[in-house]
């Protein structure tokens, strides 16, 4: 869990995501000061610092340790479509077979 907020401004942000992750919609668990376990809450930036993302609250979103882990250096709109065609690669091969045309 990231310090540099306060557990108001994380427990604000879990009831506005309504205690999901930004990217799954996982439900997570949240005890401020935990073990960062694979459906605990993390604190990611939505915009990596390595993509010139800041640390501030608007650009942070709560997110489970897996996808926290798995989204890497990505932003979270190219997580969002990463997972998106995990769940349904035919929808894309279609939309990139269209487009090739």
């Amino acid at each position: 869990m990231n310090k540099r907020f306060a557990g108001s401004t994380i427990q604000a942000m879990y009831a506005e995501q309504s205690g999901k992750c930004h990217y799954c919609a996982k439900h997570m668990t949240f005890h401020l000061g935990e073990i960062i376990e694979q459906d605990s809450v993390t604190i990611d930036h939505k915009i990596p610092k390595s993509k010139g993302g800041k640390s501030t609250v608007e650009n942070k979103v709560l997110a489970c340790g897996k996808c926290n882990g798995e989204k890497d250096s990505l932003t979270d709109k190219e997580f969002i479509l990463v997972l998106e065609y995990r769940k349904n690669p035919e929808k894309f091969e279609k939309f990139f077979q269209q487009e090739m045309r």
